[in-house]
């Protein structure tokens, strides 16, 4: 997303929704502006596993929750910013 006010590039959830992610390619994902989250951000419960990241390097993580929770597992990161935060 290109909003300057918008939460998390793919999927924006503030219900502790639990989000999983398994085998999953992602390119070039990113929320501008001062938020945080490039795939998915806010309260969620969020897991990924065997995902690829690649170009996703705007913003601050790809997965951030401020109240929520990330765990996953044999993911690659390529030119893109921290996992979780």
């Amino acid at each position: 997303t290109g909003f300057a006010s918008t939460t998390g590039g793919i999927v924006r959830s503030a219900n502790m929704n639990k989000l999983i992610f398994r085998d999953c390619s992602f390119e070039n994902c990113f929320a501008q502006g001062n938020f945080k989250g490039g795939i998915v951000s806010f309260n969620n419960i969020a897991e990924s596993y065997n995902c690829t990241f690649s170009g996703c390097n705007n913003g601050t993580y790809i997965f951030y929750n401020n109240n929520g929770s990330y765990k996953g597992d044999n993911n690659k990161l390529i030119d893109s910013v921290e996992l979780k935060g």
